[in-house]
């Protein structure tokens, strides 16, 4: 398996046991084919825990772990992660289902040690809105070495930014290489998310909106009305591709 290093996803989840079981089903509808996910979650989380076990899967590791910071868990689940690489799997958000076959692509095709998403798109489930983001590094989407983990870059003990901190210190080790593929992931503003209405409008507010007619695809893909391979190939398709204006951001 040289050619497909195992990759570790990462996934904190706390009671939130219906988000925790289709992120799972995203994970194993990925289409790389050496892969684990860790799940994370605290001691008296009885739910996540009993989620984890109604799979069965032994691609899936759960562990209990310490009240801590967002930022100390995540570097809680490295330790316990068995890949050479691992990618943040928020519960919370929807991923294509080749997302890891083709970050770890151009991970091997530049020699770079981890690789991001340059776009991504957003959906606000409040105002049943689509927006396609402006161009940045969207931490939410990194798939890292673990040398990066091992070589002391961690992250810091922060319950917000920790992941945009973490992934800045990669920068600036010139760690990176961008993906232009927005179509790889879905990120979902619900209400309860880590950040609050006022982050989330900031990064509306400076994004494309999409039309009522892809919002409405968009909120059936995310309420798995699809399957997750017919969702993704409705994301892939030119038509879908073609109504996305990277650049309009910039205006």
């Amino acid at each position: 398996m040289e050619r497909f290093p195992l990759i570790s996803c990462l996934c904190l989840s706390y009671q939130r046991p219906e988000l925790l079981q289709n992120v799972i089903n995203s994970f194993l509808s990925q289409t790389y084919p050496n892969k684990q996910l860790v799940v994370i979650s605290h001691k008296d989380d009885t739910k996540t825990a009993s989620v984890v076990k109604s799979f069965n899967n032994k691609l899936i590791k759960y562990f209990n772990a310490p009240k801590r910071s967002i930022g100390e868990l995540r570097n809680f689940a490295i330790s316990k992660a068995e890949g050479d690489y691992f990618c943040q799997w928020d519960d919370d958000d929807w991923y294509h289902k080749d997302r890891l076959k083709i970050q770890m692509a151009e991970i091997q095709k530049t020699g770079k040690l981890a690789s991001v998403l340059a776009y991504w798109i957003m959906f606000n489930k409040v105002t049943n809105e689509a927006y396609m983001s402006a161009p940045l590094m969207w931490a939410g989407t990194l798939l890292c070495s673990k040398k990066i983990f091992h070589n002391g870059i961690k992250y810091p003990k922060l319950s917000k930014n920790e992941d945009t901190e973490f992934m800045f210190k990669l920068y600036r080790a010139n760690c990176l290489c961008p993906i232009v593929n927005p179509s790889l992931y879905i990120y979902v503003f619900h209400g309860s998310n880590t950040w609050d209405a006022n982050h989330f409008q900031t990064l509306f507010s400076s994004s494309q909106k999409l039309s009522v007619e892809t919002c409405n695809e968009l909120k059936k893909i995310i309420s798995h009305q699809y399957s997750i391979n017919a969702a993704s190939k409705i994301l892939t398709n030119p038509s879908f591709v073609g109504k996305l204006d990277f650049f309009q951001s910039w205006l």
